[in-house]
């Protein structure tokens, strides 16, 4: 609850619409009039590691996710074994505008050890 100077955990919980992915590296963010949006790695045995996102509006029923999850960029290679970082320039930020969500996190082209970074923004309905 982000209504008064000092904001509280109003509710939480684990976000996984599916059994094959994992998510991971997560940042939530929230916008002016109180959407939340989660930005995060997903990845699985068929899925290389790419970023999406998902979220829920204001009026959402508590413990769900309204506005479900859409990818943002997906990856097409994996991180070579030995090489134990990930995600470390990953963030969900609010614009000035009070409405625009920027997410930016890595995900790799081709497999090896040079990911590539992305940088990209989205908007939930109802806040303008």
């Amino acid at each position: 609850d982000v209504s008064t100077a000092t904001p509280k955990v109003k509710q939480s919980g684990t976000y996984a619409p599916d059994t094959a992915n994992n998510r991971w590296m997560g940042s939530i963010a929230v916008d002016k009039v109180g959407n939340a949006a989660v930005g995060y790695t997903k990845s699985g045995t068929a899925t290389y590691p790419g970023l999406a996102y998902a979220g829920r509006t204001a009026g959402a029923a508590a413990g769900t996710f309204d506005q479900t999850e859409r990818a943002l960029v997906a990856g097409t290679g994996a991180q070579k074994n030995g090489y134990n970082r990930w995600g470390d320039y990953a963030d969900l930020s609010l614009d000035p505008d009070g409405c625009r969500f920027w997410f930016t996190g890595e995900y790799y082209v081709t497999t090896g050890y040079n990911w590539q970074t992305r940088i990209g923004s989205f908007r939930f309905p109802g806040c303008t």
